[in-house]
């Protein structure tokens, strides 16, 4: 079980960047050319109870079957953690264990899946979210290296990278959490590209064991794409500056929230991210709130005058929040966890039981209502699918896994199918 304290660093995370209206494009439904509507993966745990089984089929109608075992379904992982992405015709696998590796994914017309490509990365060590800017680059990166790697989704090969050497803070004395204490691993967790500025979230970290962060701030990097060639290995010139905030730590998730997001822009092209304050081993890293805070569209640093205090409007203090899950028009979900429902007497309690509930917030208002009273486990649910003006939202209980189906206007849930496993929904067409 150590090896799965050390590998779920970041999150009880749960975002899908499905239904956010993006001025640059971000992962994306499946192409229409493909046999079904929607994918859908299935996580089962495996016998050790640290790696897990994935296994991917193909739905269209979501109201067909009560159930959706695995026994006709192409298993894509066996023993190993990942992320998982939709882009462009294509799922990907962000593996964490037990190699650092992407692998692609397509569907043929007959219904059935081919592996069709694969990328090493393990020079990145615990890889960040992947951005996929457009067909032929994507981004990621990783604590093993300064570097943000470039590679083409479509031929999986590697093409460049974003060098920050000059910047990194590898080392630098914080004094966090404790006088001497300083920076002992740089990790990226997640980014956007908007207005073609690069916007990469840090976790600064002073003992990975355990979880003990080296700020109490937001930290993020800033990338003028406009200087980056992507056929480069340099673009040192791209990095901007790093800035701070105040206001949050623990800024991001990393893949091993299964792909999900914590940084979403709306439709006015503002970008908003949740500083988690959260890690590790269940227990708040700083005496500050779980909070949203803003970069306004066009500029380069925090807004100053933004502020939505989470642990409030959501459910009460010392209530931890995770995850941003945009369903429009400034209204996102996020998942609530109640420290009550954390067994004291379990160390991974925090990563196996049922200790989140949804709630929807406001951006704009600075307001929130809980969605439903069940618990989920957070990092094993985490990608919520806005389709139609409904949330498809998997749950995952002591003893069941199922779809919440959830109507946007009136927040009415019903319960759809069950699956074999923790449930991933992708919607294809």
């Amino acid at each position: 079980m150590k090896q799965l304290k050390n590998l779920w660093a970041p999150v009880i995370a749960i975002s899908l960047f499905t239904a956010c209206k993006k001025e640059e494009p971000g992962p994306t439904p499946l192409d229409d050319d493909k046999t079904n509507t929607y994918l859908l993966v299935n996580r089962v745990t495996g016998s050790d109870g640290t790696t897990f089984n994935y296994y991917l089929q193909g739905l269209d109608d979501l109201s067909a079957k009560d159930n959706y075992g695995n026994a006709g379904a192409t298993e894509i992982l066996s023993a190993g953690m990942s992320g998982v992405y939709a882009y462009n015709g294509a799922l990907f696998l962000n593996k964490y264990a037990p190699v650092s590796e992407i692998v692609k994914w397509e569907q043929n017309k007959d219904g059935s899946f081919t592996k069709t490509g694969s990328l090493n990365i393990t020079e990145l060590s615990y890889q960040s979210n992947i951005w996929f800017k457009d067909a032929n680059t994507a981004y990621v990166a990783g604590p093993g290296i300064p570097k943000i790697l470039i590679f083409n989704p479509t031929t999986m090969q590697k093409t460049g990278y974003i060098d920050f050497t000059a910047v990194s803070r590898l080392n630098e004395v914080t004094n966090f959490p404790a006088a001497g204490a300083k920076i002992t691993m740089e990790a990226p967790t997640e980014m956007v590209i908007r207005d073609n500025i690069m916007y990469v979230g840090f976790m600064l970290v002073n003992d990975y064991a355990n979880s003990t962060l080296a700020t109490d701030k937001a930290d993020m990097l800033i990338i003028d794409m406009s200087k980056v060639d992507n056929s480069s290995s340099d673009n040192s010139a791209a990095v901007v500056k790093w800035i701070s905030s105040d206001k949050g730590s623990s800024l991001g998730a990393w893949n091993s929230g299964g792909g999900s997001r914590f940084m979403q822009v709306d439709e006015n092209g503002d970008l908003y991210m949740i500083c988690h304050n959260f890690w590790g081993n269940g227990k708040p890293v700083t005496k500050k709130n779980s909070a949203v805070i803003r970069i306004k569209k066009g500029a380069t640093d925090f807004d100053p005058d933004y502020y939505f205090d989470l642990e409030v409007p959501a459910i009460g203090n010392n209530y931890s929040v995770m995850n941003l899950e945009y369903a429009g028009n400034g209204k996102a979900w996020v998942a609530v966890i109640d420290p009550a429902a954390i067994n004291p007497d379990d160390p991974y309690s925090y990563y196996m039981d049922p200790i989140s509930r949804w709630h929807e917030i406001n951006l704009y208002e600075k307001t929130g209502k809980k969605i439903s009273d069940t618990y989920t486990k957070g990092s094993w649910a985490s990608l919520i699918t806005f389709d139609a003006g409904k949330a498809y939202v998997p749950i995952v209980t002591k003893t069941e896994n199922y779809f919440m189906e959830t109507e946007l206007n009136t927040l009415s849930t019903k319960k759809l199918f069950t699956t074999e496993g923790a449930p991933m929904l992708f919607k294809m067409k």
